[in-house]
């Protein structure tokens, strides 16, 4: 009669449960104290905190998707320098369209 394997929680587990952690947290310290129903004041240094914590969030998030790929088995199907590829040509798609809603936005208002 064969014991079962125990499971090992893997680095990968730890950095996502601990990258959706802190940008939910970030996220909801943000949110609700700012909120004028819980009466608190929106400081600088809630908000900059926030901002660290969801920045800090998404920066592991991002990491553990570049060295391990998506949750449906791709790790063997593409590289992280691939990853890392499709990420960079995301992130100029957002930055140009940033660009343009930030001008937008400016010509909109003036």
């Amino acid at each position: 009669m064969e014991a079962e394997p125990q499971r090992v929680i893997s680095g990968k587990t730890v950095i996502g449960f601990v990258g959706w952690l802190l940008l939910l947290a970030g996220a909801f310290v943000v949110v609700f104290g700012c909120s004028s129903l819980t009466g608190g004041s929106c400081s600088p240094r809630l908000v900059i905190r926030s901002l660290a914590a969801t920045g800090a969030g998404a920066l592991l998030l991002l990491a553990r998707w570049v060295i391990w790929g998506d949750e449906d088995g791709s790790r063997g199907k593409s590289s992280p320098k691939s990853r890392l590829k499709q990420l960079l040509q995301k992130a100029l798609i957002c930055v140009i369209l940033g660009v343009f809603l930030a001008a937008f936005l400016v010509f909109g208002f003036v």
